[in-house]
């Protein structure tokens, strides 16, 4: 985001700079492409060693939650509250819910490895997914079962950020889907601050 009151190079110009991520710097050298009243965009023209991984890794989520499909209803199995929709991903990311005139009802959310369930009313459940029982992947017509270790170490506000990162960036997802999930999470998550897990 372009800060207030700082005069920037016009496009073409190259600015030397350190960027940091995850607590490591890289020396890099970006070329201006484009100035707006809010947003300087920038093309990295040379980079140190290792930036590129870097970056991947440090958008691994949003990344991820891009490349989700939704399948087409008709390899759903049907569920008698309302009309499930699932969207499938890479390294055990994926998203299922149901809703029912414009209502949503519940959701499950997985990725790498994390699960959280949320029903109205209720309490979330999450843990980490029990990979064999979860997911069957000789057939797409899926109703979600998890079990929940043990040993996962309650739902953090770090944990909640990564959550709304995922489903916000998950691009076949409508945007007042996306507002719900978000709202529903957040709301569960200030009533109760100190979540334990639950099997």
């Amino acid at each position: 985001m372009k800060t207030p009151g700082l005069v920037w190079p016009k496009p073409g110009a190259l600015i030397q700079g350190t960027l940091t991520i995850n607590n490591e710097n890289y020396e890099v050298t970006p070329k201006v492409a484009r100035v707006t009243e809010q947003v300087v965009g920038c093309s990295i023209e040379n980079s140190q060693h290792g930036l590129i991984d870097a970056i991947a890794r440090y958008f691994k989520l949003e990344l991820t939650a891009q490349k989700m499909t939704k399948l087409r209803k008709e390899h759903l199995n049907p569920v008698s509250e309302g009309e499930p929709h699932y969207f499938v991903g890479e390294n055990n990311c994926d998203l299922y819910y149901v809703e029912s005139a414009d209502q949503l009802l519940y959701f499950y959310v997985t990725f790498f490895g994390n699960h959280i369930e949320w029903k109205p009313g209720q309490k979330l459940k999450f843990g980490m997914i029990d990979e064999g029982i979860y997911r069957d992947k000789a057939s797409h017509k899926k109703t979600p079962t998890v079990v929940a270790t043990s040993g996962f170490s309650g739902f953090s506000e770090e944990m909640l950020d990564s959550v709304v990162r995922y489903v916000d960036n998950i691009n076949e997802l409508d945007t007042p889907i996306k507002k719900k999930i978000r709202d529903s999470l957040e709301a569960s998550f200030t009533k109760n601050p100190s979540l334990k897990p639950q099997r």
